[in-house]
């Protein structure tokens, strides 16, 4: 994850999507895979940490490419606290204009299409490729169990 010369820490994840549905779920058209995406709607971003916000569960061929996995990738921020955060911003359309600096720009553009980021983006289309794979022989029925009541009287 690089460090940017103005000091932010930009990392990449793949939260998104889900590694292990189980065979209780529903199934994908063949070659497809299964991802959630927030309902911005509903809530849009930037999202802080604080606050939670409504998914929606979508699915999606699998990426043959590394360009065409960024869709399905967050882009994350160190905190001062040295956890990451996602505020929403999906790698397809990062960084927006402005966003960051020219030295910014050169750093991240480096590390996304270099070695680390390109091989960040090739494990991604692997466990899409793997799922899309588990989700043929799904149920085609979620399973869900109930929490125990922790309400107090």
């Amino acid at each position: 994850m690089p460090l940017l010369p103005s000091g932010i820490t930009l990392g990449v994840g793949c939260q998104a999507i889900p590694k292990d549905l189980g065979v209780n779920w529903f199934k994908c058209p063949e070659g497809h895979f299964w991802y959630k995406r927030p309902d911005e709607k509903i809530t849009p971003p930037p999202y802080d940490g604080t606050n939670s916000f409504l998914e929606d569960w979508v699915h999606a061929p699998v990426p043959l490419t590394t360009e065409e996995a960024m869709p399905y990738v967050y882009v994350l921020y160190r905190r001062q606290d040295d956890r990451f955060q996602w505020r929403g911003e999906w790698l397809c359309d990062f960084p927006q204009e402005g966003q960051l600096d020219a030295a910014d720009l050169k750093v991240w553009n480096e590390w996304i299409h270099g070695e680390p980021g390109q091989s960040f983006l090739k494990k991604v289309i692997e466990i899409c490729e793997r799922q899309a794979e588990l989700n043929r022989n799904c149920s085609g029925v979620a399973m869900y169990s109930s929490l125990p009541d922790v309400t107090s009287d």
